[in-house]
């Protein structure tokens, strides 16, 4: 019970953020998990720019370069207080990175894709206890992180 208040906590607060990122966004834009095998395999619905990387503006190149950046820096976790830490920092990042948002049309809508999967994992930093879960969280983060890096530029 608590963790679906907590997800619908998240997915309004979300909304509210996406709320200040310009207009547009995908609606269809559903993270589709397939279970793997000790992992999950993400299929996020990102589409290529008739076969390129979507480009975005400096303000959210510099803000996805420093998220990604606090991924590959970060040390496995020890504890809760790692993983909450990422998140507060990814949580700090990704406020700045919608404040400042400047994209439209396409592009941005893709850029939302890449967001939606990514805000709930971020919140899971902050709020989750289990560290088999936490691990798990940051495994996803990372995938997510390297489908951005496959559709835009």
């Amino acid at each position: 019970m608590m963790n679906r208040i907590v997800t619908a906590i998240v997915l309004g607060g979300s909304l509210l953020l996406f709320g200040g990122c310009g207009s547009g966004g995908n609606d269809n834009a559903v993270v589709e998990q397939k279970p793997g095998v000790g992992s999950q395999e993400f299929n996020l619905p990102l589409e290529l720019n008739d076969g390129q990387k979507w480009e975005v503006d400096s303000h959210t190149r510099g803000s996805a370069e420093r998220m990604a950046l606090l991924l590959e820096e970060s040390a496995p976790f020890k504890g809760v207080e790692d993983a909450s830490s990422l998140g507060k920092a990814f949580d700090s990042e990704l406020g700045l990175l919608v404040r400042g948002c400047t994209m439209s049309g396409p592009a941005h809508d893709q850029l939302h894709v890449f967001l939606a999967a990514l805000f709930p994992r971020v919140e899971d930093l902050k709020s989750k206890t289990d560290m088999d879960e936490l691990r798990t969280t940051k495994n996803e983060i990372v995938m997510i992180f390297d489908a951005y890096r496959e559709h835009f530029e």
